[in-house]
């Protein structure tokens, strides 16, 4: 059969290498953020070490968490090694036995920054990345173990090859996934294109070995139970003889009627925590109707997720039925091990090491975690035990980690700390404390100087609100008071970007967000402030009328309601969302009313409302400004990366936006994703008035800014990578310079946050002839009941209410007046007149924003500059 054309330019490539037989690679230095090193030992003395060395520059995360296994793969010890300030290297003993048994010891580690050597007495060993790609080695030997059927390597900046013992090429980079038998020893070559290339293994165990005997010795390190069963761990091997050892009558329960504990229950306002939507209590028959108990089907023990019985069993209360009953906790167990049993080698659940994306797995694991940080620690010690070798194994690869959409893996706060409360092992409580100070201060983290973790690229509001609330729970459970300063932090910049309405309704801007369109009074999980009342004024503002009297006795009502739910199938299944998706749900109502219920509350007060006047530069990011006539927000940060830059396009919405009864409207779930993320004006808030403009980032017609409509229905708006800003406090004004995406018109904003008055400059700048079909500089303003308009041209005022105003238009406005049926009212005043026109309101997150529309003129001469001055007040009633 002729050799495929692409192996063909491998072979071509690999023979002019001379490739040692051991790859020097094997006796280095490695990196990866987590690697599993499996040292075949031929019995006698074990001596195995490693060799840590850090950079120059000191981060909280400059650790590293080693486990060592015996040959029996059960875990021998476990420490953290953490580098003092100035010291670069370190020396660790592992294991040193004067007599160990023959066989295959494993030492699994978990870095960020740390390179690491490992030393042994003449043993070989294996390497495989776990959830990292792979890099450095040039040739390794790859064992096809039982279970294996196909393989492929997929690579970045490199090309790769597979050959059989012989030499005899089988695969490269750009075929198919290669068929494979087990038993094959395979030889795997790696070129590469420069330092930043890597490469994983996909389809078996990655296991890279310096030689064949050594790849057979360790065979992929899969095992295999007494009925033919192959798992990558052998904890995996208990666990299914576990699970196997089971018969009927271990989880037999049978559902319970609430309503008869009614008294027990109505004893404790704390009670509703435990029932309704975000309760457990109500779904313990349904999730025990819906598990699977079959031991001969391929869904052993799995269902809906039983994370809504852990509670159930932990309550130990006489308002709860199902209390310590030993068969709820087999349930328990069961499912848990169920899922541990598709953990791959590489300590993921895809088994993918290509994919070493850390934040989808920190969702997911916190019902695994959730389990078994409260369930375990009232199992049986040996039962105790199994489960703990299954459910560490994921924070032990992965407990160090940060992606960049921080509301993933701040996940991982509590989950280390439940990772000591279900093994008793104080380490992994470390590791917690360490997480959180790189996560949450600004020494580690430089978006919390400015006072927000970043979310994709920069602040979101809404994300940044689910972030903080697996901060808070993990506060309020650890008391670790790294996380209480961080979640002061970003409530306090958070709450900056919020002003109320006169009757008291929060109104925020998201012309900053990087991922979804809502503003901070859209923060998802509600940011833990509730969590937080009773803790910070900064989350009690949030809460400061809440009157404990009447929420204890809304609880009872709760619970009355729920103790019989008419819950039919129909409402399941409209709900599924609820109690079969996102991990935290199960517990939501546990830790929120239950655990922590709200106490005396910690009153603060709106940064909008400070009696005393301030100006507040962020960090060079955010401007806030208290002035006795208003209260202004900007955001001028810039902290996306030149190469998103690329991916931007000329639309003016996402797609899904439909015009709808007159108004802009998302479908579908255009809503939910942000559009861009835009500098200027956020906010501007006036006492009596509330919140006159808001900047979103919905779409295009939504920032303040300028506009450039251009063929094609394609648009321009400020380019958010040419961004400049000049903050002064001294003057009180923000100059932000920079230029239309990708259009010869450069711009110069000017800011002025007087006493008294909000002054307002732009000038435009054209480098060449520029024709746009329409040139306008847009203030979007948010509409409010009876809210009546006018406008001054030539002397003469016309009036209009805002509900009839889209696609008004007016020459020569000198003024705009904005009244509200209490008198209290905005003015905009223009240096010189200018032709306006009211666009298509936009409605979204229920409220809408209407928008002013000044005409920039026709087109521009090159070199033409033209200037537009305005004066933003209150009006006396």
């Amino acid at each position: 059969m002729p050799r495929p054309p692409a192996l063909a330019l491998l072979a071509v490539l690999f023979s002019g290498i001379l490739l040692p037989a051991a790859d020097p690679a094997f006796a280095g230095d490695w990196g990866g953020g987590s690697l599993a090193f499996y040292v075949v030992h031929p019995g006698g003395p074990l001596r195995l070490g490693v060799e840590l060395s850090r950079g120059e520059t000191l981060s909280s995360r400059d650790l590293l968490f080693w486990q060592f296994h015996d040959a029996d793969e059960r875990p021998v010890a476990r420490r953290i090694e953490r580098f003092a300030d100035g010291e670069k290297t370190r020396a660790v003993t592992v294991a040193d036995l004067p007599e160990a048994p023959a066989g295959v010891y494993q030492l699994r580690y978990a870095t960020v920054g740390v390179r690491v050597r490992l030393e042994t007495n003449g043993a070989a060993y294996g390497v495989l990345a776990c959830r990292s790609r792979q890099a450095g080695v040039r040739q390794a030997w790859l064992y096809v173990p039982e279970g294996a059927s196909e393989v492929s390597v997929p690579t970045y900046a490199a090309k790769a090859a597979l050959a059989d013992e012989q030499g005899q090429p089988l695969w490269a980079s750009g075929d198919q996934p290669l068929a494979v038998q087990p038993g094959q020893v395979l030889r795997l070559d790696i070129a590469y294109d420069n330092p930043m290339g890597n490469f994983a293994v996909r389809g078996l165990p990655g296991i890279l070995c310096p030689d064949p005997e050594t790849a057979r010795t360790i065979r992929g390190s899969v095992e295999t139970t007494a009925d033919g069963r192959h798992f990558p761990h052998r904890f995996q091997a208990r666990m299914w003889e576990w699970m196997r050892e089971r018969t009927a009558a271990d989880f037999a329960v049978e559902p319970v009627s609430l309503a008869g504990l009614a008294d027990e229950w109505l004893a404790d306002p704390r009670h509703a925590g435990l029932l309704g939507i975000t309760g457990p209590l109500n779904f313990v028959p349904r999730i025990l109707a819906e598990q699977n108990l079959d031991p001969v089907s391929p869904g052993y023990g799995l269902g809906t997720v039983a994370a809504w019985l852990g509670p159930a069993y932990t309550v130990d209360e006489a308002c709860n039925p199902y209390r310590r009953n030993p068969a709820i906790l087999r349930r328990i167990v069961l499912q848990e091990f169920a899922h541990y049993l598709k953990l791959g080698e590489n300590g993921t659940f895809n088994a993918d090491d290509w994919d070493g994306y850390a934040g989808v797995d920190a969702l997911g694991f916190r019902n695994r975690a959730a389990q078994f940080g409260f369930v375990a620690p009232l199992a049986d010690p040996a039962l105790r035990e199994l489960w703990t070798e299954g459910a560490v194994r994921v924070m032990d690869t992965l407990g160090l980690r940060r992606v960049s959409c921080e509301n993933q893996t701040s996940h991982w706060c509590l989950d280390l700390w439940l990772m000591a409360e279900g093994s008793g092992d104080e380490a992994y409580r470390e590791l917690a404390r360490y997480f959180t100070l790189g996560l949450a201060t600004p020494e580690f983290n430089p978006f919390m100087v400015t006072g927000y973790q970043q979310e994709r690229y920069g602040p979101d509001a809404t994300y940044q609100g689910l972030a903080a609330a697996q901060q808070a729970i993990y506060y309020r459970f650890s008391g670790d008071e790294t996380a209480r300063a961080g979640l002061r932090r970003i409530y306090d910049l958070f709450n900056h970007t919020v002003a109320p309405e006169p009757d008291g309704t929060m109104r925020g801007a998201s012309n900053f967000s990087h991922r979804t369109t809502g503003s901070w009074v859209n923060r998802q999980y509600d940011g833990g402030v509730r969590l937080m009342a009773d803790q910070l004024p900064e989350a009690g503002v949030w809460h400061r009328n809440l009157d404990l009297e009447e929420e204890r006795a809304k609880n009872l009502e709760h619970i009355r309601k729920h103790l019989e739910p008419a819950w039919d199938d129909e409402w399941f299944q409209r709900n599924e969302r609820w109690y079969k998706a996102y991990a935290y749900h199960p517990w939501l109502g546990y830790f929120h009313h239950y655990v922590f219920p709200t106490g005396e509350i910690r009153r603060g007060d709106w940064p909008a409302l400070s009696p005393e006047p301030f100006f507040r530069n962020r960090n060079g990011e955010f401007v806030f400004a208290r002035r006795p006539g208003y209260y202004a927000a900007l955001y001028v940060g810039r902290t996306s990366s030149e190469w998103v830059r690329d991916s931007i396009r000329p639309v003016p919405c996402p797609a899904g936006w439909e015009e709808r009864d007159g108004l802009l409207v998302p479908g579908g779930g255009a809503g939910k994703n942000g559009w861009q993320p835009t500098q200027g004006l956020s906010l501007v808030w006036f006492p009596g008035y509330g919140n006159w403009l808001l900047g979103m980032n919905w779409n295009v017609y939504t920032i303040q800014g300028t506009r450039a409509d251009l063929a094609d229905g394609a648009v321009a708006w400020p380019d958010y990578y040419r961004h400049r800003a000049e903050i002064s406090e001294e003057k009180g004004s923000v100059a932000e310079t920079g230029q239309l995406f990708n259009q010869p018109l450069q711009f110069r904003r000017t800011t002025t946050l007087a006493e008294a008055a909000l002054h307002f400059e732009v000038v435009l700048v054209a480098e060449t002839g520029f024709t746009p079909e329409r040139l306008v500089e847009q203030f979007p303003f948010l509409d409010k009941e009876g809210l009546l308009l006018r406008w001054r041209s030539g002397g003469e005022w016309t009036e209009c209410p805002a509900a009839d105003s889209t696609g008004r238009r007016a020459e020569a406005v000198a003024a705009l007046q904005f009244r509200l049926p209490s008198g209290a009212g905005v003015e905009l005043v223009f240096a010189e007149p200018k032709d306006i026109a009211f666009g298509l309101p936009v409605r979204h997150l229920g409220q809408t924003l209407r928008r002013i529309e000044v005409d920039w003129g026709g087109a521009f001469a090159p070199g033409e500059t033209r200037r537009l001055a305005c004066r933003l007040a209150p009006l006396e009633p």
